[in-house]
């Protein structure tokens, strides 16, 4: 089972590629049912029976277990074979699983919930990178990231098209529809695990021998005024990011869409616009050498059509209107959750300690997936129809693209400042 160590000098071109795809595509596999709601919330929640609140719960909880799991998850990456934590990750993810096919009670789905940020964060999460990073070099490394999204996204949308399937042939009763897609889930989360056992080497550098936490690094990064702009503008973004999962329901709830029109969009807008926006978005930022100014319009794009999606006429002539807005919308987050960290290098923060500036805006950053899909939740069932999207649409998506823009206005001021210091020395 790959005794052998390796470096990844000693791979081949095939056999780089067959690793890219095991864990871009098993990513798509093992995160699948955690992020369904992305894509299938109405058909989620019918076959679960839950309420928006309860359902944006298990988002809730998801999003504490995983927030906490990301700094323990890094370490652990360091510290434990890449082939064996991936592994681990897909065959406890499939355990987990194997308990939500039964379908059982709210209280279970929450601790269910719980469990799979546990396997995703604290288990896979730390190898999702690395992995990559080890078979390659400075040079490919971000061809090779990008070729990764890409395959995470075909997979996604693969995947989610599969499950469509499923509900068109289980339409009558969607209960036992999700029961056949979880049972999809956990076979294919055990095929990739046994795939990584068998195909993915031990490496040379993987394991990180005496090396311990560097409270100098930890400290340079908290006084550094790059990391927390930078923090700060990766956490609007996400708020927003968090909420355009509910621009799904909003075309059942608002326009009365089928639940096949709002799944389909739901998989582009999730995935299939991502396949074009990271690339796009990615290539402006790295073209005007500046993020921060493409992340300025972006976000200032997702508050203005946000802002027509809850003041537009309710009709259904008008519902095209709003799935272009929604797309729209897609494509500016899925782009702006690529490149907001990238904020760190503009803002000068040094390589030396990128790793202190990476954990704490892991830990920060992603906080809104404890608070936004419980409140959201809570609101929609508190308000139904339109007044609900009002409430959620202007605090999370409207409210915070704003804010995340003054947060990149910010960094240029830095910037600016930054430089005309450094002429003036």
């Amino acid at each position: 089972m790959n005794a052998k160590v390796v470096n990844k000098n000693d791979l081949s071109q095939f056999k780089i590629m067959l690793i890219i795809f095991l864990v871009s595509f098993g990513s798509a596999v093992l995160f699948q049912i955690i992020y369904f709601r992305f894509s299938f919330y109405d058909t989620m929640m019918e076959s679960l029976g839950l309420t928006n609140a309860q359902l944006g719960a298990t988002g809730g909880i998801y999003g504490l277990i995983a927030t906490i799991g990301y700094l323990p998850g890094g370490i652990l990456a360091d510290k434990i074979r890449a082939k064996y934590l991936a592994a681990f990750g897909f065959f406890t993810t499939a355990a987990v699983l194997c308990w939500f096919a039964t379908l059982p009670s709210y209280t279970s789905v929450l601790i269910i919930y719980g469990l799979l940020g546990f396997t995703s964060t604290v288990i896979f999460w730390g190898i999702r990178y690395k992995l990559i990073r080890l078979v390659s070099d400075d040079a490919t490394y971000s061809r090779n990231i990008g070729l990764s999204y890409g395959i995470y996204g075909v997979g996604g949308l693969l995947l989610g098209f599969v499950a469509q399937q499923i509900f068109n042939a289980f339409i009558t009763n969607l209960a036992e529809g999700f029961m056949v897609v979880l049972i999809s889930s956990i076979v294919l989360n055990c095929i990739f695990g046994i795939a990584v056992l068998l195909f993915v080497p031990k490496f040379d550098n993987e394991i990180k021998e005496g090396q311990s936490f560097n409270l100098n690094e930890f400290k340079e990064a908290l006084v550094h005024p790059g990391v927390w702009l930078t923090t700060a503008s990766m956490f609007f973004v996400y708020c927003a990011y968090a909420a355009m999962a509910y621009t799904t329901p909003y075309l059942t709830d608002v326009f009365n869409a089928p639940m096949g029109v709002t799944s389909t969009v739901g998989m582009i807008r999730t995935y299939g616009i991502a396949l074009l926006s990271a690339p796009i978005v990615g290539s402006l930022a790295t073209k005007i050498n500046s993020p921060a100014k493409v992340l300025v319009v972006i976000m200032a794009l997702t508050a203005i059509c946000s802002g027509i999606l809850i003041v537009m006429p309710v009709s259904a002539g008008i519902m095209m209107i709003a799935i272009v807005l929604i797309l729209v919308v897609g494509f500016c987050l899925t782009g702006a959750y690529g490149v907001a960290s990238s904020q760190f290098t503009e803002s000068g923060v040094p390589t030396t300690i990128f790793g202190a500036a990476t954990g704490i805006l892991s830990v920060i950053a992603f906080i809104p997936d404890m608070f936004v899909p419980v409140i959201t939740g809570n609101w929609l069932d508190a308000h139904p129809g339109m007044a609900g999207y009002q409430m959620s649409f202007g605090v999370f998506l409207i409210a915070a693209a704003i804010v995340a823009v003054l947060c990149s206005v910010a960094v240029r001021i830095y910037v600016r400042k930054k430089g005309s210091v450094h002429k003036e020395g």
